[in-house]
Protein backbone atom coordinates (compact mmCIF):
# COMPACT_ATOMS: atom_id res chain seq x y z
CA UNK A 1 0.00 0.00 0.00
CA UNK A 2 1.31 3.47 -0.89
CA UNK A 3 0.60 6.43 1.34
CA UNK A 4 1.12 10.17 0.77
CA UNK A 5 2.86 11.83 3.72
CA UNK A 6 3.90 15.47 4.20
CA UNK A 7 7.55 16.42 4.43
CA UNK A 8 8.19 19.73 6.10
CA UNK A 9 11.06 21.60 4.44
CA UNK A 10 12.93 22.57 7.60
CA UNK A 11 16.10 23.13 5.58
CA UNK A 12 14.48 26.33 4.34
CA UNK A 13 15.35 27.97 7.66
CA UNK A 14 18.92 28.26 6.33
CA UNK A 15 17.64 31.01 4.04
CA UNK A 16 16.69 33.11 7.06
CA UNK A 17 20.11 32.55 8.58
CA UNK A 18 21.71 33.52 5.28
CA UNK A 19 19.82 36.82 5.21
CA UNK A 20 20.69 37.66 8.83
CA UNK A 21 24.41 36.99 8.36
CA UNK A 22 24.53 38.83 5.04
CA UNK A 23 22.95 41.91 6.62
CA UNK A 24 25.60 41.71 9.37
CA UNK A 25 28.37 41.40 6.76
CA UNK A 26 27.08 44.44 4.86
CA UNK A 27 26.65 46.49 8.05
CA UNK A 28 30.18 45.70 9.20
CA UNK A 29 31.62 46.94 5.92
CA UNK A 30 29.81 50.26 6.19
CA UNK A 31 29.30 52.55 3.22
CA UNK A 32 31.75 51.45 0.51
CA UNK A 33 33.77 53.88 -1.61
CA UNK A 34 32.28 54.91 -4.93
CA UNK A 35 33.80 53.97 -8.26
CA UNK A 36 34.96 57.53 -8.91
CA UNK A 37 36.62 57.98 -5.50
CA UNK A 38 40.38 58.42 -5.59
CA UNK A 39 42.78 55.53 -5.09
CA UNK A 40 43.97 57.21 -1.89
CA UNK A 41 40.42 57.31 -0.48
CA UNK A 42 39.87 53.65 -1.29
CA UNK A 43 43.20 52.65 0.29
CA UNK A 44 42.32 54.66 3.39
CA UNK A 45 38.91 52.95 3.61
CA UNK A 46 40.47 49.48 3.47
CA UNK A 47 43.13 50.41 6.02
CA UNK A 48 40.88 52.25 8.47
CA UNK A 49 38.15 49.59 8.44
CA UNK A 50 40.51 46.63 8.38
CA UNK A 51 39.10 44.74 11.37
CA UNK A 52 35.49 45.42 10.41
CA UNK A 53 36.09 44.27 6.82
CA UNK A 54 37.80 41.07 7.97
CA UNK A 55 34.85 40.35 10.27
CA UNK A 56 32.53 41.12 7.37
CA UNK A 57 34.30 38.50 5.25
CA UNK A 58 34.05 35.95 8.06
CA UNK A 59 30.31 36.60 8.40
CA UNK A 60 29.85 36.17 4.66
CA UNK A 61 31.74 32.87 4.54
CA UNK A 62 29.30 31.43 7.09
CA UNK A 63 26.41 33.02 5.21
CA UNK A 64 27.63 31.35 2.01
CA UNK A 65 27.34 27.94 3.65
CA UNK A 66 23.73 28.66 4.57
CA UNK A 67 23.05 30.02 1.07
CA UNK A 68 24.30 26.82 -0.56
CA UNK A 69 22.17 24.77 1.83
CA UNK A 70 19.11 26.87 1.02
CA UNK A 71 19.69 26.47 -2.71
CA UNK A 72 19.52 22.72 -2.20
CA UNK A 73 16.32 23.06 -0.16
CA UNK A 74 14.68 25.19 -2.84
CA UNK A 75 15.72 22.80 -5.59
CA UNK A 76 14.24 19.88 -3.66
CA UNK A 77 10.99 21.81 -3.23
CA UNK A 78 10.71 22.74 -6.90
CA UNK A 79 11.80 19.30 -8.17
CA UNK A 80 8.82 17.52 -6.65
CA UNK A 81 6.94 18.17 -9.89
CA UNK A 82 8.61 16.59 -12.94
CA UNK A 83 7.57 19.56 -15.09
CA UNK A 84 9.80 21.86 -13.05
CA UNK A 85 12.79 19.58 -12.56
CA UNK A 86 14.84 21.13 -15.38
CA UNK A 87 14.07 24.67 -14.26
CA UNK A 88 14.89 23.74 -10.66
CA UNK A 89 18.29 22.46 -11.79
CA UNK A 90 18.89 25.62 -13.82
CA UNK A 91 17.97 27.79 -10.85
CA UNK A 92 20.27 25.78 -8.60
CA UNK A 93 23.18 26.12 -11.05
CA UNK A 94 22.66 29.88 -11.37
CA UNK A 95 22.64 30.21 -7.59
CA UNK A 96 25.90 28.29 -7.29
CA UNK A 97 27.49 30.52 -9.95
CA UNK A 98 26.35 33.65 -8.12
CA UNK A 99 27.51 32.38 -4.71
CA UNK A 100 30.99 31.56 -6.04
CA UNK A 101 31.50 34.98 -7.64
CA UNK A 102 30.08 36.78 -4.62
CA UNK A 103 32.49 34.89 -2.37
CA UNK A 104 35.35 35.86 -4.69
CA UNK A 105 34.27 39.49 -4.27
CA UNK A 106 34.59 39.23 -0.50
CA UNK A 107 37.99 37.57 -0.98
CA UNK A 108 39.19 40.60 -2.96
CA UNK A 109 38.14 43.01 -0.19
CA UNK A 110 39.61 40.70 2.45
CA UNK A 111 42.95 40.52 0.62
CA UNK A 112 43.16 44.29 0.22
CA UNK A 113 42.30 44.99 3.85
CA UNK A 114 44.34 42.17 5.41
CA UNK A 115 47.82 43.62 4.93
CA UNK A 116 48.14 45.38 1.59
CA UNK A 117 46.26 48.63 2.32
CA UNK A 118 48.12 49.25 5.57
CA UNK A 119 51.57 48.36 4.28
CA UNK A 120 52.25 51.58 2.40
CA UNK A 121 51.64 49.98 -0.99
CA UNK A 122 50.94 52.24 -3.96
CA UNK A 123 47.24 53.27 -3.64
CA UNK A 124 46.69 52.34 -7.28
CA UNK A 125 47.64 48.75 -6.49
CA UNK A 126 45.21 48.77 -3.55
CA UNK A 127 42.52 50.17 -5.81
CA UNK A 128 43.16 47.25 -8.14
CA UNK A 129 42.01 44.83 -5.43
CA UNK A 130 38.92 46.94 -4.79
CA UNK A 131 38.02 47.09 -8.48
CA UNK A 132 38.72 43.35 -8.75
CA UNK A 133 36.23 42.72 -5.94
CA UNK A 134 33.68 45.01 -7.57
CA UNK A 135 33.97 43.16 -10.88
CA UNK A 136 33.33 39.81 -9.22
CA UNK A 137 30.37 41.29 -7.35
CA UNK A 138 28.88 42.50 -10.63
CA UNK A 139 29.53 39.17 -12.36
CA UNK A 140 27.64 37.36 -9.60
CA UNK A 141 24.54 39.09 -10.92
CA UNK A 142 24.62 36.90 -14.04
CA UNK A 143 24.23 33.74 -11.97
CA UNK A 144 21.66 35.19 -9.60
CA UNK A 145 19.58 36.52 -12.51
CA UNK A 146 19.37 32.96 -13.87
CA UNK A 147 18.59 31.72 -10.36
CA UNK A 148 15.69 34.12 -9.80
CA UNK A 149 14.19 33.73 -13.26
CA UNK A 150 14.34 29.94 -13.35
CA UNK A 151 12.93 29.67 -9.83
CA UNK A 152 10.13 32.09 -10.75
CA UNK A 153 9.25 30.11 -13.88
CA UNK A 154 9.31 26.80 -12.02
CA UNK A 155 7.24 28.15 -9.15
CA UNK A 156 4.65 29.74 -11.46
CA UNK A 157 4.37 26.70 -13.74
CA UNK A 158 3.77 24.25 -10.91
CA UNK A 159 2.23 26.65 -8.35
CA UNK A 160 4.79 25.45 -5.82
CA UNK A 161 5.55 29.09 -5.08
CA UNK A 162 3.00 31.91 -4.62
CA UNK A 163 2.45 33.99 -7.74
CA UNK A 164 3.52 37.20 -5.96
CA UNK A 165 6.85 35.60 -5.04
CA UNK A 166 7.38 34.55 -8.65
CA UNK A 167 6.81 38.10 -9.90
CA UNK A 168 9.08 39.40 -7.17
CA UNK A 169 11.76 36.93 -8.29
CA UNK A 170 11.42 38.08 -11.90
CA UNK A 171 12.00 41.68 -10.80
CA UNK A 172 14.95 40.69 -8.60
CA UNK A 173 16.51 38.86 -11.55
CA UNK A 174 16.16 41.94 -13.77
CA UNK A 175 17.86 44.11 -11.16
CA UNK A 176 20.67 41.56 -10.83
CA UNK A 177 21.30 41.63 -14.57
CA UNK A 178 21.13 45.42 -14.66
CA UNK A 179 23.82 45.58 -11.99
CA UNK A 180 26.34 44.01 -14.39
CA UNK A 181 26.54 47.53 -15.90
CA UNK A 182 28.86 48.04 -12.94
CA UNK A 183 31.53 46.36 -15.06
CA UNK A 184 31.74 49.34 -17.42
CA UNK A 185 30.29 52.27 -15.44
CA UNK A 186 33.03 54.46 -13.97
CA UNK A 187 30.71 56.89 -12.20
CA UNK A 188 27.05 57.52 -11.46
CA UNK A 189 24.31 55.55 -9.73
CA UNK A 190 24.96 52.40 -11.79
CA UNK A 191 28.64 52.29 -10.86
CA UNK A 192 30.20 50.50 -7.91
CA UNK A 193 29.03 52.20 -4.70
CA UNK A 194 26.05 53.84 -6.42
CA UNK A 195 22.35 53.61 -5.55
CA UNK A 196 21.85 50.43 -7.59
CA UNK A 197 24.43 48.77 -5.36
CA UNK A 198 22.00 49.26 -2.46
CA UNK A 199 18.85 48.32 -4.37
CA UNK A 200 20.29 45.07 -5.72
CA UNK A 201 21.06 43.36 -2.38
CA UNK A 202 17.85 44.77 -0.83
CA UNK A 203 15.63 43.11 -3.43
CA UNK A 204 17.59 39.87 -3.25
CA UNK A 205 17.61 39.60 0.54
CA UNK A 206 13.90 40.37 0.84
CA UNK A 207 13.21 37.64 -1.74
CA UNK A 208 15.34 35.08 0.09
CA UNK A 209 13.68 35.93 3.39
CA UNK A 210 10.21 35.70 1.84
CA UNK A 211 11.00 32.43 0.06
CA UNK A 212 12.37 30.89 3.25
CA UNK A 213 9.23 31.77 5.18
CA UNK A 214 7.00 30.52 2.36
CA UNK A 215 8.78 27.17 2.23
CA UNK A 216 8.41 26.84 5.99
CA UNK A 217 4.73 27.73 6.34
CA UNK A 218 2.99 26.60 3.16
CA UNK A 219 1.60 23.12 2.85
CA UNK A 220 4.64 21.15 1.71
CA UNK A 221 4.71 18.85 -1.32
CA UNK A 222 4.03 15.20 -0.56
CA UNK A 223 6.15 12.17 -1.09
CA UNK A 224 4.97 8.62 -1.46
CA UNK A 225 6.14 5.80 0.83
CA UNK A 226 5.44 2.12 0.93
CA UNK A 227 3.33 0.85 3.85
CA UNK A 228 2.13 -2.60 4.79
Amino acid sequence: MRKEVPRRNWSAITGIGFVVLTVIAIALGGEPPKADDSAVDIARYLADKREALLLSSAAWFIAAILLLWFLGALRAHLSVDEDSDGLAATSYGGGIFGAVFLTASFCGINAGAFQIAGAGVDPLAVRGFYDFAGAFFAMSGIGFAVFFWAAALAGARTRLLPRWLCWFGAAAGAIQLLYTVNLIAAHGQLANGGALGLLEPLFSLVWFLSASIVLLVIEPPHRTIETR
